[in-house]
């Protein structure tokens, strides 16, 4: 009697483990290098947790190496931030899967990823030219930030394209702004949050001036200081519901309020 009750105690304690370790490693974020490499031994070591992680942060210091084994090793990644070193100009090649792209076979095997915060140049090298819709990873992402800060300048990368991109997050200069790329992005309803990084020295207002010289003014805009980015950042969801609910606050009191006043509401807010 006293066995079977050992048992049973120590099959409830196993649950609670589990169902602790799927909390602590729901969401991780790597600063170093170091810490990355403790992580790739937890992962090897313990199969539950390959499967726990569902957001993931690698930040830049960590290295690539550690970043490819970190992906072969995770199952089920919902939600990754990838600040990894830009490759060397010199390995340029036309193949996605070739050896100086070595993270995107990687983020194939991962079904669920809807949420992606990435630099362009770990999966465009050289002159090679940006084109997303050309990459099947992207076809899925619903939610993307994009590190690099010339996507709104020149030619297009393709961004209206993606069928299922709902809210989208870039930096913007107002200097190199190309207006048809933005026209674009707010074409239709298909894309419910648009997120502007301003730079310093541009202040909000400038920002907002120049949006409305060109006569966009639309409630789905967020002007943020990236000055400001990590702070707000440190947990995707988390962004996205606060940009998603500004968003939705915006629209229902649009009808009760003058526009003027919750764009100064929200100036103080992001600036």
């Amino acid at each position: 009697m006293n066995g079977e009750y050992t048992c049973n105690a120590c099959s409830h304690v196993n649950l609670s483990i589990d169902r602790l370790k799927k909390l602590f490693y729901y969401n991780v974020v790597l600063t170093s290098d170091t810490k990355a490499l403790l992580f790739i031994s937890t992962l090897r070591s313990e199969e539950l947790t390959r499967a726990a992680v569902k957001a993931l942060h690698l930040e830049s210091s960590v290295s690539i190496e550690s970043c490819i084994r970190i992906l072969q090793l995770c199952e089920g990644l919902e939600e990754l931030s990838l600040h990894v070193p830009v490759f060397p100009r010199h390995a340029i090649t036309s193949s996605f899967d070739s050896p100086a792209k070595p993270l995107l076979p990687h983020l194939y095997k991962f079904y669920k990823l809807g949420s992606l915060t990435i630099n362009l140049s770990t999966i465009f090298v050289g002159d090679e030219a940006v084109y997303l819709p050309h990459v099947p990873l992207f076809e899925r992402i619903t939610h993307l930030h994009i590190t690099n800060t010339w996507v709104l300048w020149g030619r297009s990368t393709g961004l209206e394209s993606l069928a299922n991109l709902t809210h989208l997050s870039l930096h913007i200069s107002t200097m190199y702004l190309h207006v048809l790329h933005l026209r674009a992005l707010l074409r239709g309803n298909r894309l419910q949050v648009l997120v502007l990084w301003r730079r310093e020295p541009e202040t909000y207002n400038h920002v907002q001036c120049c949006l409305s010289s060109i006569s966009i003014r639309d409630a789905r805009i967020v002007i943020m200081n990236s000055a400001l980015f990590r702070e707000y950042t440190h947990e995707e969801h988390a962004f996205w519901d606060y940009v998603g609910a500004m968003v939705r606050w915006r629209k229902a009191s649009m009808g009760k309020i003058s526009q003027t006043h919750w764009l100064v509401t929200y100036k103080n807010s992001c600036s």
